[in-house]
C-alpha cells in the first residue's frame, strides 16, 4: 500500500535553541542609538580636553591645536597636490602620441595661416620648415600612417628635421639681410659659439656610444652642425631687431636645448623621468615662437 507522504514540519524558530528572529528596529530607534553614540564620543572628547587644559594654560592648548591643524593640513594639501600632478603626468604619458601629433598639426596650421595672411618668401620658408618638422615628428614617434613600413625611422626622422633646420637657417639669414641692421661679425660669432657647443656635445655622446652605426654618427654630426647654425642665426636676429627678435632668441635656444636633450637621452647617459613631456614642453613653444617671430619681423618688409 502506498503510505501517505509525511508532511515536513513547519520551521519553528523556537525549536532551534530557543532563538527568535529579531524584528527590525524602527527608524527613530536607530536614530536615537546613533545620537547616543555621538553624545558619548563628544562627552569623552570634552573630558580629555578639560584634562589637557587643566594641565596647562588654555592659550597654550589652543595654540598647540592650531599649529597641529595647520601643519597637518599643509602636509595633506602637499600630498594631494603631488598625487594630482602624478595622475596628470600619467594621463599625458598614456596619450602622448595623440598629444604630440595634435600639437604638431596645430603648429603646421599656424605656419600655414601666417603664409596665407602674410604671403612672402619668409613665411613660405617657415611653412616649409614646419612641414618638414611635422614629418620628422611623425617619423620619430612612429606614427602609423607615416612610419608604418620604415625600419630606420630614426634616420628618416633626423633627415626630415635636417631639412627643416636648413629651411630655418636660410630663412633667418635672409631675414637678417632684409632687415639691413644685422652685423656679419655678430652672426659669425654666434655661429662659432653654437657650432663649437654642438660638436662638443656630439663628441661627448658618441664617445659613450662607440657601437653606433657609422651612418648614424655622420648624420648626428651633420644635424648638430645644422641645428647650431639655426640657433645662431635666430639669436643674431635679436641683435638686429630686439623686440621681435626676442621671440627668435628664446625660440632658438629652446629648440637647441630640446634637441640636446634628445641627443643626450638617446645616446648619452641622461635619463629623464618624463622624457617626452619635458622635450615637448620646450619644443612646441620654440616652434611657435620662431614662427610668430618670422611673421612679426616679415610683416613690415
Amino acid at each position: 500500500m502506498n503510505q501517505p507522504t509525511p508532511r515536513h514540519p513547519r520551521h519553528d524558530s523556537r525549536q532551534e535553541g530557543g532563538r527568535k528572529r529579531r524584528r527590525p528596529q524602527p527608524w527613530w530607534a536607530r536614530a536615537q542609538a546613533r545620537l547616543s553614540a555621538r553624545c558619548r564620543r563628544m562627552a569623552a572628547w570634552l573630558r580629555r580636553t578639560t584634562r589637557l587644559i587643566q594641565q596647562g594654560s588654555p592659550a597654550e592648548y589652543v595654540a598647540q591645536k592650531l599649529d597641529a591643524f595647520t601643519v597637518e593640513g599643509e602636509q595633506a594639501r602637499r600630498i594631494r597636490r603631488r598625487k594630482a600632478i602624478a595622475r596628470t603626468l600619467a594621463c599625458v604619458d598614456a596619450h602622448i602620441m595623440k598629444i604630440k601629433i595634435v600639437l604638431s598639426s596645430l603648429l603646421l596650421a599656424f605656419a600655414g595661416t601666417a603664409c596665407v595672411f602674410n604671403p612672402n618668401a619668409f613665411t613660405a620658408l617657415g611653412c616649409a620648415a614646419m612641414g618638414f618638422s611635422w614629418l620628422g615628428d611623425a617619423l620619430l614617434m612612429q606614427y602609423p600612417p607615416v612610419a608604418r613600413r620604415l625600419r630606420q625611422y630614426f634616420l628618416w626622422g633626423m633627415a626630415a628635421f635636417f631639412c627643416a633646420q636648413a629651411c630655418y637657417t636660410r630663412l633667418f639669414l635672409r631675414l637678417g639681410e632684409a632687415l639691413g641692421t644685422q652685423s656679419l661679425l655678430v652672426v659669425y660669432g654666434f655661429i662659432a659659439v653654437f657650432v663649437a657647443a654642438g660638436v662638443a656635445a656630439w663628441v661627448r655622446t658618441m664617445a659613450l656610444n662607440r657601437a653606433q652605426m657609422l651612418v648614424l654618427r655622420i648624420g648626428a654630426l651633420l644635424y648638430a652642425v645644422i641645428v647650431s647654425l639655426m640657433a645662431a642665426s635666430a639669436c643674431a636676429l635679436f641683435v638686429a631687431r630686439p623686440w621681435p627678435g626676442l621671440m627668435m632668441l628664446v625660440g632658438g635656444l629652446m629648440f637647441y636645448v630640446s634637441d640636446l636633450l634628445i641627443a643626450l637621452s638617446n645616446f648619452g647617459s641622461l635619463r629623464l623621468r618624463h622624457r617626452d613631456i619635458t622635450i615637448w614642453a620646450l619644443y612646441a613653444p620654440a616652434q611657435a615662437l620662431l614662427l610668430g617671430g618670422v611673421w612679426a619681423l616679415s610683416a613690415g618688409l
